[in-house]
């Protein structure tokens, strides 16, 4: 039952963040969604969007920092 919670909580917080991640410009929604969702290797992704890692890395920070002040107040369960 604890296991079926965090998954509906994990599933709740996916829906919450999906607007956020949705308003992240390109290439930066992409590079967000093949990295956490789709877990595609960074080095693989970065140089499919001509990008070097660094700059991957950098955008997901970027990212990562919109998300949390999109979701700001979303309670979780």
């Amino acid at each position: 039952a604890v296991k079926a919670i965090r998954e509906l909580g994990a599933r709740t917080v996916l829906l919450d963040a999906a607007p956020a991640v949705d308003a992240l410009g390109e290439p930066d929604r992409t590079l967000f969604m093949r990295y956490y969702y789709e877990e595609d290797k960074l080095k693989t992704i970065a140089a499919e969007l001509g990008l070097s890692q660094t700059a991957a890395k950098q955008r997901l920070f970027r990212g990562r920092k919109a998300l949390r002040a999109a979701l700001k107040g979303v309670e979780t369960p």
